[in-house]
């Protein structure tokens, strides 16, 4: 062999082995990014599961909680405060579920699910005022997509009433 084709037989080697680099790169990335879904969904469930778990082992914050989704107005200042402290965890964990959904980090039907025991919640009357109250708090997006959920949610039920008890 000449040194032309020696160089070109390196060439083609090198070739080769830049694909074979490039694909190795391809699937530890989307390894990866699996991963980083997996966690995200886990990391979602645990959020979730926490803020349900608040009211489950504390009767006064369920009692308000059960009294101020039926009507605000019956809570006393500090009660108001603790269900909108409870609410602002609620919110904010689920505007991250939104982010996390429209950046491609869950899939579409768990984010449903998520959305339609959220919606189902926020619009008893206690959750539609403090939507209507600290709305501004929220981004835009959330905002838009929250209230087009809302929206969709009352065409479906025509009168949401709360019948004294809760399907969590």
């Amino acid at each position: 062999m000449t040194m032309l084709e020696w160089g070109a037989l390196g060439e083609l080697i090198g070739g080769i082995a830049i694909i074979v680099s490039l694909i190795y790169v391809a699937l530890q990335i989307k390894q990866n990014t699996d991963t980083l879904k997996l966690s995200t969904i886990h990391n979602t469930a645990e959020d979730l599961a926490d803020i349900y778990l608040v009211p489950a082992q504390n009767n006064e914050l369920a009692d308000i909680f059960f009294r101020g989704m039926q009507d605000i107005n019956t809570l006393d200042a500090i009660e108001r405060l603790r269900l909108y402290s409870y609410y602002h965890k609620f919110f904010r964990t689920m505007e991250n579920v939104h982010y996390q959904f429209s950046h491609g980090a869950l899939e579409p039907g768990q984010f449903k699910g998520i959305t339609n025991q959220f919606v189902f919640l926020i619009s008893l009357p206690g959750g539609l005022v403090y939507w209507q109250e600290r709305r501004r708090w929220y981004n835009d997006d959330f905002q838009t997509y929250l209230d087009a959920e809302l929206a969709a949610y009352d065409r479906q039920h025509e009168e949401i009433k709360f019948a004294g008890t809760v399907n969590i």
